[in-house]
């Protein structure tokens, strides 16, 4: 009789334990509900958390698997549902859960399309260096300053004056001027090829685009 008795006692329990739990469950899945329709995907996961704590139902797992949609996780999504296909198609709404997988491969493909066609890294040619850059303004302006300084020499100097009357006049000084010009044409040539060989070249541009099959660049 006091055996009967103990395994009554221990079926009453156990069946108040579980009327317990799946009380408890069904109080977060209503509050997880809630917080989704508010679009507060944080606490609905939550709340669905602590109710399958509570109780293994496939519609709290079907809620879950809603939520992480609803936050962008589509390959959480689709991994769920392949690991739990048969237990989510009892749920309640598990006739919808095809349409479910569909919407989180559609995103997926259209993130992978985003990711192929993001915009073209460019390649920007380096900077011109300070030298590359005063060296030939100095050595044109040089190249100027002795071409003008040779113009006196081309002309005939006064080696005699009186009362600024000049009485005899020297010879130019064709070889000084001469000398002085082509210096100047050198460094003034100089100059200008510097600066155009000192151009840093401009690189093909070239794309980097991440695609499914990895790094792949367009030339």
């Amino acid at each position: 009789m006091i055996k009967h008795a103990t395994i009554y006692a221990v079926f009453v329990l156990a069946l108040s334990s579980t009327a317990f739990a799946q009380g408890a469950g069904s109080e977060h899945f209503e509050k997880a509900k809630s917080s989704y329709e508010a679009q507060n995907y944080e606490a609905a996961m939550l709340s669905l958390e602590q109710a399958l704590r509570a109780e293994e139902s496939p519609q709290y797992l079907y809620w879950r698997i809603k939520t992480l949609q609803a936050m962008g996780e589509h390959a959480h999504v689709l991994e769920l549902i392949d690991q739990n296909r048969d237990a989510l198609l009892t749920a309640p709404e598990g006739g919808e859960l095809h349409l479910m997988e569909e919407r989180s491969r559609r995103e997926l493909d259209k993130q992978k399309e985003i990711k192929t066609v993001e915009p073209p890294v460019v390649i920007t040619p380096e900077q011109r260096t300070t030298l590359n850059t005063v060296g030939p303004i100095v050595l044109g302006v040089a190249g100027l300053g002795l071409a003008l300084g040779s113009i006196p020499f081309w002309q005939a100097e006064c080696e005699l004056q009186v009362n600024n009357v000049c009485l005899e006049e020297g010879d130019p000084q064709y070889g000084l001027a001469i000398g002085l010009s082509a210096a100047g044409a050198l460094a003034i040539g100089g100059g200008v090829a510097w600066w155009i060989l000192g151009t840093p070249e401009e690189p093909a541009p070239m794309s980097l685009n991440v695609s499914p099959f990895g790094l792949r660049g367009q030339f």
